[in-house]
């Protein structure tokens, strides 16, 4: 009887283990069906933009090798294809299509300094559906606002501090203080 039971207890563990297993890869598929489809968005908007604009969009490019780069690696390491690590970087690439709004043109009516056109209207709507969709699969925490604020303070003080220890003017070093 004790052996019956003990069969059935590690059937019920490899289960619930396999079933985890399958919905972390289900999870992992999903994001990178979610960022492949941004990407050859981003690649079909590419040629429409006028160089200026071309930085915004090769940062979300980079964000998104990054985090794809990020599932690779996990898996070649045996890891679960998404890891804290992969959840801060889709939480960046959040952040920034939420900094991204009046770029993409997602506000009502478009900024006039959108890349908006009549012609990338429907691209630009899918790919803000698409944003919404890894906003709902997974996620979204505000508190990296605060870190991202706290860090960026801390890297401004810094290098205010290294600047001070520099042999330059000494009114400088009084108005740097006083930053």
């Amino acid at each position: 009887m004790n052996h019956i039971i003990k069969i059935i207890l590690i059937s019920l563990l490899f289960f619930s283990s396999a079933q985890g297993h399958e919905e972390i890869n289900s999870s992992s598929q999903k994001l990178l069906q979610i960022i492949d489809y941004q990407y050859a968005s981003l690649e079909q908007l590419e040629p429409t933009l006028l160089r200026k604009n071309l930085a915004r969009l090769l940062i979300v490019k980079k964000s998104i090798n990054i985090i794809k780069d990020s599932v690779s690696e996990n898996r070649e390491n045996g890891r679960s294809a998404i890891t804290f690590q992969t959840m801060r970087l889709i939480q960046n690439l959040i952040i920034q299509y939420r900094f991204s709004q009046n770029f993409f043109g997602w506000t009502d009516p478009p900024s006039i300094f959108s890349i908006y056109t009549p012609n990338t209207k429907k691209l630009l709507a899918d790919l803000k559906k698409s944003y919404e969709n890894l906003q709902e699969v997974f996620g979204y925490d505000d508190s990296p606002y605060t870190k991202i604020t706290a860090n960026t303070f801390r890297q401004m003080n810094k290098l205010l501090d290294e600047l001070e220890q520099l042999p330059i003017n000494m009114e400088l070093k009084v108005f740097l203080r006083s930053l």
